[in-house]
């Protein structure tokens, strides 16, 4: 399984939690027992999914935070699912074609679009 396919799985298995959640409170909804569980384990439930909740405090490490922290970005320049540069560009993509320096975006450098300026004139 790729990084991504396990990013995407984790994805579907929090929105399944979240719709058993909500089917759980709707079964204890107007129950002797709705305040206990939605004081108690529906919280801890809710709590342990992600940050996104009403309560005070809350997970130290919710599942959203282990899908955020395995959830690479696409890379603009080759379209990959890898580890980024910054937010948008892998770090083999970041270099000049030209010459392989460093934080170019892809694009020839500065240096190198200037020799490439100089050839075109001559």
């Amino acid at each position: 399984m790729t990084d991504y396919e396990k990013v995407e799985r984790l994805e579907e298995i929090k929105e399944q939690f979240e719709g058993l959640l909500e089917e759980c409170r709707d079964i204890v909804r107007g129950t002797h027992e709705e305040d206990a569980a939605r004081s108690y384990w529906i919280a801890h439930i809710e709590c342990a999914l992600s940050d996104d909740h009403g309560y005070l405090g809350g997970s130290v490490h919710p599942l959203q935070s282990t899908i955020e922290a395995l959830g690479f970005p696409s890379c603009k320049v080759c379209g990959e699912q890898c580890e980024a540069k910054g937010d948008t560009l892998c770090i083999g993509c970041c270099v000049c074609p030209e010459c392989g320096e460093d934080d170019c975006n892809g694009e020839p450098c500065a240096k190198c679009k200037e020799a490439q300026k100089e050839e075109g004139a001559s």
